[in-house]
């Protein structure tokens, strides 16, 4: 009796199955994933965030607007009561969102911190001071 080795066969076989078990549990895992969506209902957006985003900028806007020196040489911090306040105002406004987006009040804080520093360093720089007096 002649013994027949399947190993050749299995060993040329190997690249196709390799790619072929690929693509199948991509498939299954985007399949699971998209049934758990469906499932738990949660719907994170980009949109969501990018309104977000969007109030907290607003926010920074304002409190550079409202600031005499437009915040230039201040540095603002997530501690600071203004920001606080800003990111409470978001909040009021958008609890539906940050719920959704899974935002907590420190997040909207750095939020609004960052729409600042973005509008700080777009600030003209302050002219020298003239050393004539």
């Amino acid at each position: 009796m002649t013994d027949i080795s399947a190993a050749p066969f299995v060993a040329d076989l190997k690249p196709y199955i390799d790619v072929l078990v690929e693509a199948v549990v991509g498939a299954v895992i985007t399949l699971a994933a998209a049934k758990l969506n469906q499932w738990t209902n949660i719907k994170i957006s980009d949109s969501q965030i990018a309104r977000l985003k969007g109030a907290a900028a607003t926010e920074a806007g304002v409190m550079v607007a409202n600031a005499e020196d437009n915040l230039a040489k201040q540095s603002v911090t997530v501690n600071s009561p203004a920001v606080a306040a800003a990111a409470a105002r978001i909040a009021s406004v958008l609890p539906d969102t940050m719920e959704a987006v899974g935002a907590t009040p420190d997040s909207l804080k750095k939020f609004v911190v960052g729409e600042i520093g973005k509008l700080q360093s777009q600030a003209p720089p302050s002219p020298a001071a003239d050393p004539k007096g």
